[in-house]
């Protein structure tokens, strides 16, 4: 997975990732609701709590809440590797934000097609990306890419 780290926040351990998932809540921060101008779907921390809520939410980010159960397998808080890589351009234009030094790392290497169809059989989860502080301090949200594949 190629992640795009976007920002800092205080309400995440040490040594974790907030991913921005659909459905998957919004942490402390919530510019969602006041944005959106609706209440969050399902609670602030963890957002849904199950895959049938993911019709509930818009048609536009259903698949990225259902990728979140099926192939992510609603995982919270999962041990990850990671090592910093060159952002890429997908990435980078969706968010508007390039880091600064960002040329300085190598580019992402694409990955063989997935084997496994549950993040279950991983002990540890590898992640790619863009990251700003050491891993003591990564409190990231981050943008997901490339787009839900199905194994199925």
């Amino acid at each position: 997975m190629i992640v795009q780290s976007t920002n800092t926040g205080s309400d995440i351990s040490n040594n974790q990732f907030g991913l921005m998932i659909p459905g998957g809540g919004v942490g402390l921060f919530d510019g969602c609701s006041k944005e959106f101008g609706s209440p969050l779907l399902g609670a602030q921390y963890g957002g849904v709590s199950s895959r049938d809520e993911c019709n509930q939410m818009p048609a536009n980010s259903q698949a990225g809440c259902i990728w979140r159960f099926d192939w992510f397998q609603n995982a919270d808080n999962r041990p990850f590797y990671f090592e910093q890589v060159k952002c890429p351009a997908e990435l980078t234009a969706k968010s508007g934000c390039v880091r600064q030094g960002d040329g300085n790392f190598p580019s992402a290497q694409a990955c063989a097609p997935e084997t496994r169809t549950s993040f279950q059989n991983y002990k540890k989860f590898r992640l790619r990306g863009n990251i700003y502080r050491n891993m003591e301090q990564i409190t990231e949200s981050v943008f997901l890419w490339p787009p839900r594949r199905s194994s199925r």
